[in-house]
């Protein structure tokens, strides 16, 4: 009988302990930061390219446009990724943008909203790309299990980053408008 008791004050202290995360720590915040050997206006132009998305966001699966215009403040867009077998749908709306500069969006999911703005800094060889990502989870539970999560996701993130800077890199820069290959 003294086991059970144990036990049972033992499972009730860790589900307090993960309940109180949730309760101290509401939201939190972490950032990526990658240099890539390319030009502002051209790591811009892969960034924002919507096509290439597939190519360097692990899990992105398809992209469908709610509302607005593509890469203008206001508009919407519902997003579908799979991972571990479990797809994963949300809705990201664009809240800033300021071209070759910054990029800001919300995302809303069932159980976490994130707010995410990425910085394009001019560096002497290239680019510096900053992701500031905030999240928070919809009720303790989340807040909770998202926190004691956020290795993994810093982990995903540094691998999604890194993947758009091979892919900035690797994509050839169009010419100056006006240019063509004759001219110098």
């Amino acid at each position: 009988m003294k086991v059970l008791k144990f036990i049972g004050i033992a499972v009730l202290v860790l589900v307090v302990a993960f309940l109180a995360i949730g309760a101290l720590v509401p939201s939190f915040e972490y950032k990526h930061r990658v240099e890539v050997n390319a030009p502002v206006e051209h790591s811009w132009a892969v960034f924002s390219d919507l096509e290439n998305m597939g190519k360097w966001v692990v899990g992105f699966k398809s992209m469908e446009k709610l509302s607005g215009n593509d890469n203008e403040v206001g508009c919407t867009y519902k997003l579908v990724f799979e991972e571990n077998g479990r797809v994963i749908e949300m809705v990201e709306e664009v809240t800033a943008i300021k071209e070759n500069e910054l990029i800001a969006f919300s995302f809303d999911a069932d159980p976490v909203v994130s707010n995410i703005e990425v910085h394009f800094n001019q560096i002497e060889n290239g680019t510096e790309i900053v992701a500031i990502k905030l999240v928070q989870g919809k009720n303790i539970f989340w807040k909770s299990l998202l926190w004691l999560s956020k290795s993994n996701m810093m982990k995903r993130g540094n691998e999604i980053y890194g993947n758009l800077k091979q892919l900035i890199e690797e994509t050839p820069m169009s010419e100056p408008e006006g240019m063509t290959a004759t001219q110098s």
